[in-house]
């Protein structure tokens, strides 16, 4: 944040899955204090369904969530790259093969 130019804070987070958040106070626990939320099938498993409407759908309700629990925070989402290499990791998040 920095408040003499009214810029608030922004939550960064690993969002294609779903909202994942945690109380301020807990944040260095993290077996503690997380806010439930729904939890999607990964982006590569999404892929396949070549369903428009059904990742349509599930944005909205990420929107709703991030909404819900009053989030102000940059969901970070899924990669389109190809996957140059298979021990690259984080692969499961790319819409790709």
């Amino acid at each position: 944040a920095i408040p003499d130019w009214d810029i608030p804070a922004a939550w960064m987070c690993d969002g294609p899955h779903g909202l994942r958040k945690q109380h301020e106070e807990w944040v260095t626990d993290m077996k503690s204090g997380r806010v439930e939320a729904t939890c999607f099938p990964t982006a590569s498993c999404l892929a396949c369904s070549w369903d428009r409407e059904l990742l349509h759908q599930i944005g909205q309700a990420i929107g709703c969530e991030c909404r819900d629990q009053q989030v102000p925070m940059v969901l970070l989402g899924p990669g389109i790259n190809l996957i140059r290499h298979p021990c690259g990791g984080r692969s499961f998040e790319c819409f790709s093969e």
